[in-house]
């Protein structure tokens, strides 16, 4: 898996506008009654284009945001998505499961 290319704020929105199905090409993050100052959003805007989104987390709620993010897309995306983020952080999957 790759990184994604970056796009302006204008080209998200001309393929929104141009009648596509964005359903398929955006997963919506749900913080469901999220606890008081568990999150925060910084946005940097430059020349009145968004540059940058941060979404920042308390590092014990990103088990429950993951798994939130996991359960809105495929099976196939599931894969994807935690074969890249193995890949990318060096773990071998043999660790990932707990024996008992």
């Amino acid at each position: 898996m790759t990184d994604e290319p970056r796009r302006s704020a204008d080209s998200d929105r001309a393929t929104r506008a141009d009648g596509g199905d964005a359903s398929e090409e955006w997963t919506d993050i749900h913080l469901s009654e999220p606890e008081p100052d568990s999150w925060e959003i910084d946005l940097h805007v430059e020349h009145g284009a968004v540059e940058t989104v941060v979404l920042r987390l308390h590092a014990d709620g990103l088990p429950g945001v993951v798994n939130s993010l996991l359960s809105d897309v495929d099976d196939e995306l599931v894969r994807r998505v935690l074969a890249y983020a193995v890949e990318r952080q060096d773990v071998d999957p043999a660790t990932l499961v707990d024996e008992e």
